[in-house]
């Protein structure tokens, strides 16, 4: 997954509830520009964010990261 916001609380909180084994934060500095509702806007740091998990907990997983991402 790639964000633009800090993913500090959604590891922890993955970690917390051994949802994840490990997990690789990478952090890019690339300047983006796009439009967004008419107004042009730039993202700087992305962070392109790797885990690893057993296959039963994915499901659990998957909704932690659609809810931090919302």
């Amino acid at each position: 997954m790639t964000t633009s916001d800090d993913p500090n609380t959604l590891i922890a909180k993955l970690f917390q509830g051994t949802m994840i084994a490990d997990e690789w934060n990478v952090v890019s500095s690339v300047k983006r520009y796009f439009n967004k509702n008419g107004s042009i806007k730039s993202d700087t740091d992305l962070h392109h964010l790797t885990f690893i998990s057993a296959d039963d907990r994915i499901a659990e997983a998957i909704e932690e990261i659609a809810k931090w991402s919302e």
